[in-house]
């Protein structure tokens, strides 16, 4: 499956609604399930497929995951390209629009 299939797929997955959807896993499950400490159950793989709004959250903590592990100096807004900061007395961060 390449990348575009899968982002297809996630895109698909994601942007359907379910009548009276709601949380169907904790977010402690999903986070062990995020850090491979403790896999999901085939029941609760099954719930995370059946809840669109469960499957938005783990994206949501995946995306939180990956922006604590980038080192603060190349954080950046959606959108903009970011130029290396530049340490001196103060912090000075450069950011372009492009």
């Amino acid at each position: 499956m390449t990348q575009l299939d899968r982002k297809l797929q996630a895109q698909a997955l994601l942007g359907r609604r379910v009548a009276d959807d709601r949380l169907a896993l904790a977010d402690e499950v999903l986070s062990a399930a995020l850090d491979g400490s403790r896999p999901l159950t085939a029941g609760e793989r099954a719930a995370l497929q059946d809840s669109p709004l469960t499957l938005r959250r783990l994206r949501h903590l995946a995306e939180q995951r990956r922006a604590a592990a980038r080192p603060a100096a190349w954080r950046r807004l959606r959108g903009e390209s970011l130029l290396p900061v530049a340490v001196t007395t103060k912090l000075v961060c450069l950011v372009c629009r492009p």
